[in-house]
């Protein structure tokens, strides 16, 4: 009778445990430690070689490991700065040198695409790589040709602009130039901003209504909470063009 009552009570803290991680998702601080830091992935029913193997494997960024042994919970984390540790019964951390990469624009230079490309044969097209190319000038004309990306406008159906950062990330912020002529300046509004491993399962990371007020050159979108996301895409549903002199995101 004794072992199945302390059977009970093992199940009922693990259940328990695992509600909690479900109910505070990213927010909850693992080992008192990790302030700093999101995690955002929780394996549970793993043995600590099948979590090393998770954190060690490379196929997102994370930098922090916190494995719970009375638990079999292994937790991987984003941490942007150091921090200490306090060693707690039952706890693994383990992390690979962190530098703080919060500052790091993971969009630059990488592949994009968009719904449609606008073009004039005086000055060209005016493509979706234009807005990571990592020049922050906001008037759309320049000597050379175009110098923001832009959709067509007044077409029918979504008009969309997408990002493959290249491996999954944590994604927490987006900035946005917007071009600043009396043209279009005031169509960066209605956005939404979409994240995800793959471009079949995006979710969202904000909605931002706008349009900017005259003397802001650029907006910058918080993600309602860290999305783990290979791809991110901008994206409205009414019938107006897009228009982007460059967009960064970050962790």
């Amino acid at each position: 009778m004794k072992t199945f009552s302390l059977y009970l009570t093992i199940c009922f803290s693990f259940y328990h445990h695992i509600r909690m991680e479900q109910q505070f998702g990213a927010n909850v601080l693992l080992n008192h430690n990790l302030a700093s830091g999101y995690c955002l992935k929780h394996l549970i029913k793993t043995s600590y070689s099948e979590c090393y193997a998770h954190f060690e494997s490379g196929n997102v960024s994370f930098n922090a490991m916190v494995y719970r042994r009375s638990f079999l919970l292994c937790s991987l984390c984003y941490v942007s700065s150091n921090f200490s540790v306090r060693k707690e019964p039952g706890f693994v951390l383990v992390h690979t040198p962190i530098s703080d990469t919060s500052a790091e624009n993971l969009a630059l230079n990488k592949p994009t695409n968009q719904s449609s490309t606008y073009y004039t044969s005086e000055y060209g097209n005016a493509s979706s790589f234009l807005a990571v190319d990592g020049k922050r000038q906001t008037a759309m004309i320049q000597p050379n040709g175009y110098a923001c990306a832009q959709t067509v406008g007044q077409t029918s159906g979504d008009q969309w602009w997408i990002v493959d950062l290249g491996e999954i990330y944590s994604v927490s912020k987006v900035v946005i130039y917007n071009r600043n002529d009396a043209c279009c300046d005031h169509w960066l509004k209605e956005l939404y901003i979409t994240v995800g491993e793959s471009e079949k399962s995006m979710h969202l990371c904000n909605h931002y209504p706008g349009p900017p007020g005259e003397t802001e050159p650029s907006v910058t979108i918080m993600c309602q909470q860290p999305l783990l996301g290979k791809f991110v895409q901008i994206s409205k549903t009414i019938d107006e063009g897009m228009a982007f002199c460059e967009v960064e995101v970050y962790h």
